[in-house]
């Protein structure tokens, strides 16, 4: 009898960042602008998603203009780190 397959997750890290330095201005007087994000990772495995995360966000760290990091599993937010620059 074959042996039943483990299931399968979907598995995606993105970054978000403020276009240019306006419009993290705009953001912090509570305005409506347009944030953008990139697609880091995408597929089928958690380890692979993890180390991407972590990568992501230490990246993320060091760039001014960066907002936030996800980590979604079959289209559900399973971790949001938020980037605070001080």
């Amino acid at each position: 009898m074959p042996r039943k397959r483990a299931p399968t997750h979907l598995y995606s890290v993105s970054v978000s960042f403020f276009i240019d330095e306006h419009a993290k201005e705009r953001f912090e007087r509570r305005e409506s602008i347009q944030i953008m994000t990139e697609l880091v990772y995408n597929g089928t495995s958690e380890r692979q998603a993890i180390a991407s995360l972590y990568r992501t966000a230490r990246a993320a760290m060091t760039n001014p203009l960066a907002y936030a990091v996800l980590m979604e599993q079959d289209g559900k937010v399973v971790v949001r780190a938020r980037i605070e620059h001080h």
